[in-house]
């Protein structure tokens, strides 16, 4: 998971800035921003409203305890249409991320972004008890329901020009 900020410029300059440091994710952008104009949320979003931060942080205050952790989901054979999917989910929090890898073979690394931010020494074996708590994380997201707007499918009709596109972008498109 790569952490990216998020920078807003408003219509108006706000002196010095709000420096919001908790973790947000980028399920978050769009229902703090609907809330942030006034307008209703989203049915059915995944991610949550980050106001309650923003105004924490624009008064002074301590931002709102949130469990800390953040899930980034991809399938491993993603475009393979033949081949059955191999979820890998990464969980961070707080200092440690794990690398879930299921299916043939399950295995998982941890690493402490701290000490190690290229993430080069899989710490499992020396902290098991994280590496276990992150791991039942990972698994507890894996069978949970998928979100409601992910049902069913469509197919999309591409020419070629667009088939192109997708590949120059690094889409493994078959």
């Amino acid at each position: 998971m790569t952490q990216t900020p998020w920078i807003v410029s408003l219509p108006f300059r706000l002196e010095p800035g709000i420096v919001v440091e908790s973790r947000s994710e980028n399920v978050d952008l769009w229902p703090t921003v609907l809330e942030l104009l006034g307008l209703p949320p989203l049915p059915d979003v995944d991610g949550e409203s980050l106001v309650p931060q923003v105004l924490a942080a624009a008064g002074g205050e301590a931002e709102p305890d949130a469990d800390g952790v953040a899930f980034a989901e991809i399938d491993q054979v993603w475009g393979k249409t033949r081949e059955k999917p191999r979820p890998m989910v990464a969980v961070n929090q707080g200092r440690w991320r794990l690398i879930h890898r299921a299916r043939m073979p399950e295995r998982s690394e941890l690493y402490d972004k701290w000490d190690d931010p290229l993430e080069q020494r899989d710490l499992a074996a020396e902290h098991p008890e994280v590496s276990a708590d992150l791991d039942a994380r990972a698994s507890a997201y894996l069978e949970s329901p998928p979100p409601p707007w992910g049902e069913g499918t469509t197919t999309i009709e591409i020419d070629e020009v667009q088939m192109n596109q997708l590949r120059a972008l690094g889409y493994g498109v078959q």
